[in-house]
């Protein structure tokens, strides 16, 4: 856990906008995650899919894409 905790100390260093895709049913990663990021990069964006666990990519992949392409467009 050491090596994630320096992990996270250098978050507030990214420069570049950020889109993360969370699947509000995963089970893997504690449901809290999404929130500690978004305090921690200093800009990012949060694009939740409700109905989709771990792999959001995969399970909603033309939904994902359409947020990607957008966050892309965007920058």
């Amino acid at each position: 856990w050491a090596h994630v905790q320096e992990l996270e100390a250098r978050y507030a260093n990214i420069q570049r906008p950020v889109l993360i895709i969370w699947g509000d049913q995963g089970d893997v990663l504690e449901p809290q995650i999404p929130e500690r990021l978004l305090k921690k990069l200093p800009d990012a964006r949060l694009q939740r899919v409700p109905d989709a666990k771990h792999s959001p990519h995969q399970e909603r992949p033309l939904l994902c894409a359409r947020w990607i392409r957008a966050f892309i467009e965007r920058e």
